[in-house]
């Protein structure tokens, strides 16, 4: 029995020899809600921080153990001037690892105002061209890509045999991107656009949904309506008002993102609780690309038992680096983007339906890879 006790006690002091500091900044940009959008389905004011708030919480319940403190400091401002600043000042402060909540131009500029022994979480923007050209090389994303979601949504419409698709996109900047993602994904996956109109609108859909929808849509033959209206002017109405009884998919309908309030296999319901009792309000997709970022770096400090962002990064980017987060299989980040892998919950507002990549759908190595920008689609390669 002494034997063991000593050993224990040895084992201890040796972990509290390395305790480390963990100082996290998370940067928001404050955006306000299009006038267009309806005040029940703007996004919470603390999504995404809220997130961060419960992972710091979660890694300081682990880490007393090893004597790693980990700290968040959050930061909100309206303009793209604000917050490089405050970045820059957290910087001379010491911070030297955060996670970025902005749109992709206002993450360039923050990267391009910071050192590069930095490293950077964008747990927000899903724009295509930061996995594929712009190669940010200490940024890793947590948030999946506009890519991701599409690839995602249009296996389970080939699952399905729905490949004739009307497709109905917004007119903002993030929905003709994200419609672009959609006709690629549409292509990817051998599906055909019946037809592909722009929403020209802008009437009040609330007195005339059942008039003005019925009309849009009336083509024959279409198996699917594909919605693309990432601010929630109209995709809304779209659902049971089509001229053919379909099944809706895409912003409104079946969405896919990376979590859903209906997740509650692999454990995610002791998350899903946590968060609830923190914030009270369900977790949505914004919290947890910041929940798994913070997680993701829990992770690796306890492996690397360091806080130098190089040595982070190179650990998460590591061919033998994986961790757990609820999802029923480990995670990983892709070497050449950044890009973490995760499987994509497919849902509606009530219910899980599905999770890609579904059965079938096959890779040489991931098949986690089967969504958004594989290695031959990027010219990024972060581990250079």
């Amino acid at each position: 029995m002494k034997v063991v006790l000593i050993g224990i006690s040895l084992s201890t002091c040796s972990h509290y020899a390395f305790a480390l500091d963990v100082n996290v900044a998370y940067l928001k940009l404050a955006q306000d809600a299009i006038t267009a959008t309806p005040i029940y389905l703007r996004p919470h004011s603390d999504s995404g921080i809220a997130g961060a708030e419960l992972s710091i919480e979660d890694s300081n319940g682990a880490g007393k153990f090893l004597g790693h403190q980990y700290t968040l400091s959050s930061v909100r401002e309206t303009s793209q001037d604000a917050l490089v600043s405050r970045a820059k000042s957290l910087n001379q402060s010491g911070t030297k690892l955060y996670l970025v909540d902005s749109d992709a131009a206002t993450l360039k500029r923050v990267q391009a105002a910071l050192p590069s022994e930095t490293l950077i979480f964008n747990v927000n923007s899903a724009h295509q061209a930061l996995r594929t050209e712009a190669c940010l090389a200490n940024v890793l994303h947590t948030s999946p890509s506009y890519r991701m979601l599409s690839d995602a949504i249009a296996q389970w419409l080939r699952y399905k045999k729905l490949t004739k698709v009307l497709l109905i996109t917004g007119s903002t900047e993030q929905d003709l991107e994200m419609a672009d993602n959609v006709r690629a994904s549409i292509k990817r996956l051998g599906l055909k656009i019946i037809a592909d109109k722009p929403w020209t609108f802008d009437a009040d859909l609330r007195r005339s949904t059942a008039k003005e929808i019925p009309l849009f849509t009336q083509y024959k033959n279409y198996d699917a309506v594909w919605v693309v209206d990432m601010h929630n002017v109209f995709g809304q109405y779209l659902p049971f008002n089509t001229w053919l009884p379909r099944p809706v998919v895409g912003t409104h309908g079946l969405r896919a993102d990376n979590w859903h309030k209906a997740i509650e296999q692999w454990a995610a319901i002791q998350l899903q609780h946590r968060f609830f009792e923190q914030s009270d309000r369900f977790m949505n997709a914004h919290d947890y690309s910041a929940w798994v970022a913070i997680r993701a770096l829990n992770a690796a400090v306890t492996q690397t038992n360091s806080v130098e962002p190089h040595l982070i990064h190179e650990h998460l980017l590591s061919s033998t680096f994986e961790f757990g987060a609820y999802k029923g299989r480990k995670l990983s980040f892709r070497p050449w983007s950044g890009q973490l892998r995760q499987p994509i919950p497919l849902a509606h507002p009530s219910a899980l339906v599905a999770s890609a990549p579904l059965d079938g759908y096959l890779h040489p190595f991931n098949d986690l890879d089967t969504l958004g920008a594989d290695k031959q689609d990027s010219k990024c390669d972060l581990t250079d």
